[in-house]
């Protein structure tokens, strides 16, 4: 019964106060997920009991919203027995399909004119009654359609109608004397004219106010607009005016004409269906109507639509704004239009929200500041939905000149909480700090906690990502205790219902784990998840209880990651549970990650795919940048540097597309260190330099941290090692103030590397050890073989050539059991073993270098000229020694 109220729903039937539905109506995105998985369940299961055909007629009649699911629905039925047949008319030759797909076949069967042997056929086949076709009405019937079949069957229909073709008994026969002397219409236009201009007076009536309803219409609603009431117009003239009794007569004698079909179901309970047989006969008709009788129709099609809107869960509004917009009623169309959008939205067609709002404001007056106010914000609402960050932000200039024009705290309270929001997401931390910190202000003045809450939240979220942890938990807390303040049935939030205020207290709480898990505060973390968790689920805000269980699994899976491995499966599975699609990408995400950590890449690449397509098919475009770093990340690691690129390269698109500048500077830093990989150092700079400019700008410390890490090793590799070293120093400053183990980790390992060099070996010995431990303690044992490895080499520096033989012979171990394509620093780690084995004169430092010389030229392989293979080989000084240990040894 559940799923059956969440489609019913979705599909915009009038399903009321629905028990299964409580919690759910303030969250259309949520709404939408379920009633689509409820709606691919139920195909799913009809499909596993027997192949299934579904015929979709008059497509062309689709909106978008409509088209968009269909779309999704077919390709996730891929696995299915389904056979899907659509019928739609396309305007151009070169329109693209409504339906779509890149995992199923689609087969395109355009409709071309009859030849003359196929028009002969269906003509013989509609007057099969007659003993033989006259050669002289075959012609003319094949001469005027010109292969036409709708022609054909208009043609010959007028034939009857007018008595030239006599249905007698037995059989038809033809009048010769009348066929000679026909007239016959030289287009289908002008026949379909003829005939209903054959019709009498009233049908003609009837058949108008039909048309006006539109290509589908019902009984009742041309009874609405035949039968005179008290608030007739006066232009109607007497033949317009009709008993109820009529209309059905008419009807049934129209589609006994072959002008109408009957439907078989209808759309509104106790009313008869009909539809125009051809739209062109719907256009005639309507076109036949006088212009100040089309205006008074449409004025009473538009109350009779109104008055069942409740039916459709106000489904009709977009239809009763046409017919008020028809009629001349501007004002009413504005209030239909928005009315509209409302619900579309309500129903997370968005694509259909937008079209109504926008046409709203083209019928609005530039002067109506308020009217276009309320547009305006709606729009944005569902641009934030859509990640039209670009359009976001034009609205939200936009709103703040109205909001200015009108003098109004509370709408500029709004729309500060907008921008600020809009500005957190887009990684402009500081405008969303202003932004907030302007609305927390304004709702002081107003004395509206709530919003104030809400301000505290964002400026909190800004300060998250920027890294100052103390002062967002300060921000977090004060949100916090706020909420908590309120009684329930407070009336200073604005509207804002208990039900919004517990969903508002479960964001904060939640934020603030964040904020005590990135300071190292594991226990705080998980008690604010767990009691957020608990506030998601008396709201049955699921989407927030699992992005409540994939904060879990992060926190957990450095300790212990089976049970983070167990979260983020609950967390995919309530994803599921819903239908969405994009945090079902993100569970996926962060199964990948952990999967990263434990070395397993093939398999992390695999559900980072999986998680790209979910993305990408729910079109959340900030997470399709993310996975798409992500697996940026992975090629790289593994030395496909091409792929690599490429995925950071279309994830620096995306972001500058939607206005993400945290991505923007997070992808220049990924390209800078792929470049560095590669040995091309003066690309590597330039784009690092981009990268730590964009970090500080915006205060990302994290992003901060890894630059500097990474411009460490590119003046290590470099030769410059004093600015190698300080880079070293600031980026281990900022791990441990953050407390991200595994940066402190790199930093301390590539310190380690500097002051061996500058023959500091105590220093380096200890930040070895230091990396090593904080790798083992996080269970990063692939990753250790880099420290252990150097800590090989530096013993045998040091002289101590027992502990270098079996640190290299603990290192070789490992060796054994992984694969160290997989591993970051691989080059390193082989030229290590190599050099202990050789001292030692052991036979394994051949297979040693034979198995680094290997890995160095398959990824130099995939390199894209000569120029960068080489310097892949010879400018990187792992690799250049590499070289030239295997020269030496086979000369």
């Amino acid at each position: 019964m559940s799923r059956a109220h969440t489609i019913g729903n979705l599909l915009g039937f009038g399903i009321g106060d629905s028990p299964y539905l409580e919690g759910l109506q303030n969250d259309p995105e949520q709404l939408y997920h379920r009633a689509t998985q409820a709606l691919l369940e139920f195909f799913r299961a009809t499909c596993s009991r027997s192949p299934l055909l579904l015929v979709l007629e008059d497509l062309h009649w689709a909106d978008s919203s409509s088209l968009q699911l269909l779309n999704w629905l077919i390709n996730a039925l891929a696995e299915t027995p389904l056979l899907v047949i659509s019928i739609t008319r396309t305007g151009e030759e070169q329109a693209p399909l409504p339906l779509q797909s890149d995992s199923l076949p689609v087969h395109h069967l355009p409709l071309k004119p009859l030849d003359q042997q196929e028009s002969r056929r269906l003509i013989a086949v509609i007057l099969s009654k007659m003993p033989g076709v006259p050669p002289a009405l075959e012609e003319l019937i094949i001469n005027k359609a010109q292969g036409n079949p709708f022609y054909i069957e208009e043609l010959i229909q007028s034939l009857v109608e007018n008595h030239i073709i006599l249905k007698t008994a037995p059989q038809w026969q033809v009048d010769p004397t009348r066929l000679v002397a026909l007239n016959v219409p030289q287009t289908l236009t002008g026949l379909l004219q003829a005939r209903f201009d054959a019709l009498p007076q009233p049908m003609q009536e009837t058949l108008r106010q039909a048309a006006v309803i539109g290509p589908l219409f019902w009984t009742a609603a041309v009874q609405a607009l035949a039968v005179e009431a008290p608030t007739t117009e006066s232009v109607l003239p007497a033949s317009a005016l009709n008993n109820r009794e009529d209309c059905a007569e008419h009807l049934e004698y129209l589609v006994q004409r072959g002008i109408l079909v009957r439907h078989p179901d209808s759309t509104f309970v106790g009313t008869q269906e009909y539809a125009f047989r051809h739209v062109l006969m719907h256009e005639v008709v309507y076109e036949s109507t006088l212009h100040r009788l089309r205006r008074a129709y449409h004025a009473r099609a538009a109350r009779w639509f109104s008055s069942h809107n409740e039916e459709r869960a106000g489904d009709l509004s977009g239809w009763v704004a046409e017919h008020l917009l028809n009629a001349g009623a501007r004002t009413e169309a504005i209030a239909a239009l928005f009315q509209a959008g409302q619900q579309a939205a309500a129903r997370f067609a968005n694509e259909q929200a937008i079209e109504y709002f926008t046409r709203a404001l083209t019928l609005t007056q530039e002067s109506d500041n308020t009217q276009r106010y309320a547009l305006y914000l709606a729009l944005e609402s569902i641009f934030e939905i859509t990640s039209d960050s670009h359009a976001q932000q034009q609205v939200l200039t936009t709103l703040e000149s109205l909001v200015e024009a009108l003098n109004d705290d509370h709408r500029r309270l709004e729309i500060a909480l907008r921008q600020a929001v809009f500005s957190e997401a887009t990684g402009d931390y500081p405008t969303a700090i202003t932004a907030a910190n302007r609305a927390i202000t304004l709702a002081q003045t107003l004395q509206i906690p709530c919003q104030e809450a809400e301000g505290h939240l964002v400026w909190g979220r800004g300060l998250t990502r920027q890294g100052e942890y103390s002062l967002a938990q300060q921000q977090f807390e004060q949100a916090s205790h706020m909420l908590k303040g309120l009684d329930q049935p407070s009336i200073q939030c604005a509207g804002t219902t208990a039900h919004q205020r517990q969903k508002i207290l479960a964001d904060i709480t939640r934020a603030l784990g964040v904020v005590h898990w990135y300071q190292g505060q594991y226990e705080q973390a998980r008690s604010c998840y767990e009691t957020a968790l608990q506030h998601y689920r008396e709201v049955s805000y699921t989407r927030g209880e699992a992005q409540c269980l994939n904060n879990l699994g992060v926190l957990v899976s450095d300790s212990n990651p089976d049970e983070g491995l167990n979260f983020h499966r609950q967390a995919l599975a309530k994803y599921r549970e819903i239908g969405n699609r994009s945090g079902e990408g993100s569970a996926l995400s962060n199964i990948a990650s952990l999967l990263v950590t434990r070395g397993e890449l093939d398999t992390a690449r695999t559900a980072y795919l999986q998680a790209l397509e979910l993305r990408r098919a729910a079109k959340d475009r900030w997470a399709e940048t993310v996975v798409l770093s992500n697996l940026g990340e992975i090629a790289l690691q593994q030395g496909r540097f091409e792929e690599a690129r490429s995925c950071f390269e279309q994830s620096l698109q995306r972001n500058r597309e939607i206005g993400n500048r945290q991505g923007v500077g997070g992808n220049l830093g990924n390209l800078g260190v792929t470049a560095l990989q590669r040995g091309d150092y003066v690309t590597a700079r330039e784009l690092l330099e981009q990268a730590i400019a964009s970090a500080r700008e915006l205060g990302l410390r994290r992003a901060e941290c890894d630059t500097l890490l990474a411009l460490c090793q590119l003046h290590h590799e470099s030769d410059e090692l004093e600015p190698a070293r300080q880079h070293g120093e600031q980026a281990l400053q900022i791990a441990r103030e953050l407390r991200h183990r595994a940066t402190e980790a790199e930093a301390l390992i590539e310190l380690g590397y500097i002051r061996q060099r500058l023959g500091e070996l105590k220093l380096a010995d200890t930040d070895f050890q230091k990396a090593l431990e904080i790798q083992r303690g996080m269970g990063q044992y692939h990753l250790a073989l880099k420290s252990r490895a150097a800590l090989a080499q530096l013993a045998l520096e040091q002289g101590t050539l027992t502990l270098a033989q079996k640190r290299a012979e603990d290192v070789w171990h490992a060796l054994q059991n992984q694969v160290l394509s997989n591993t970051d620093g691989a080059a390193q780690i082989y030229l290590a073993c190599y050099r202990v084995f050789v001292t030692f004169g052991d036979k394994r430092a051949d297979l040693v270098l034979e198995q680094a010389y290997q890995l160095l030229h398959e990824r130099a392989a995939g390199l894209p000229d000569s120029d960068d293979r080489r310097r892949f080989l010879e400018a990187v000084p792992a690799h250049r020694d590499i070289i030239a240990a295997w020269d030496r040894r086979h000369p």
